[in-house]
């Protein structure tokens, strides 16, 4: 009976450390009735027939996924650091700011808590995300494989991904900013740190090349996301503009093998 969803309400797994004058009163105020969130649910559902079907049983009700959805370059986990999809109402100096401050430490305020995004426990100290909290075994969990500490994104994916499938003719680094899902001012900022972290190498004409400690973060996001070594694919570029791979998207006994 596997899960196909997570996205509800959570009570934080550790309420058990907390006296009970700090909860008890919030708790009256959250009654959730079980009808009521299946109703919604069932309804929901119906706005999309023609991808999935369903079957209600007594005490519990099933969702199948039509076969019919395209899954050839679906995504296998979602569980990855990710820039705020509002970037753009900020002015530039909050936005870099707020980039600059990514991964800081943070204490709450005494008699207060901080809730981690991901476990939803309450915490004492967390790291920083765009106003996220994380405990610091989830944002080490975070983490992509041979990142080597930096939190990548599907920016950076897009980033370094870019630059290794035209690494033939390497992109300037304006066209590169301007194709992988952000901002460009915010693109700017990724590239020079991506650089700084030796993901990639720039050279005088403003031409960039990954290097192999950024092609293995690479391959370490991509399998993550995707379950699979890294394919032009995988891009935003790739979806507007498949012209620019031509002749560069592996076979699939190239992708037959994940480690």
């Amino acid at each position: 009976m596997q899960k196909k969803s997570d996205f509800i309400f959570k009570y934080p797994p550790n309420l058990q450390e907390l006296d009970l004058a700090t909860w008890s009163d919030e708790c009256k105020r959250q009654h959730i009735f079980l009808s009521q969130f299946v109703r919604r649910v069932l309804q929901s559902l119906q706005i999309s027939r023609e991808l999935f079907f369903f079957t209600q049983i007594p005490e519990f009700f099933c969702i199948y996924r039509s076969k019919s959805c395209n899954d050839i370059m679906q995504k296998k986990s979602d569980f990855i650091f990710k820039y705020p999809p509002n970037l753009q109402e900020l002015d530039l100096a909050t936005m870099v700011s707020m980039y600059r401050d990514r991964g800081e430490p943070r204490r709450a305020k005494p008699g207060e808590y901080l809730g981690c995004t991901a476990s939803h426990k309450l915490l004492k100290h967390a790291k920083w995300w765009f106003g996220l909290y994380y405990s610091q075994a989830a944002w080490d969990s975070l983490l992509t494989k041979s990142s080597e500490g930096y939190p990548l994104t599907e920016v950076e994916l897009n980033l370094l991904g870019l630059v290794h499938a035209l690494d033939e003719e390497p992109p300037h680094r304006e066209f590169v900013e301007q194709n992988i899902g952000t901002l460009p001012k915010l693109a700017y900022l990724i590239v020079n740190d991506i650089r700084q972290f030796g993901f990639i190498s720039e050279e005088e004409q403003g031409h960039l090349t990954i290097t192999p400690a950024g092609e293995k973060a690479l391959q370490g996001i991509c399998r993550r996301v995707y379950g699979k070594r890294f394919s032009p694919e995988m891009l935003e570029l790739y979806d507007q503009d498949p012209s620019h791979f031509v002749g560069k998207t592996p076979s699939p006994s190239d992708q037959a093998s994940l480690f």
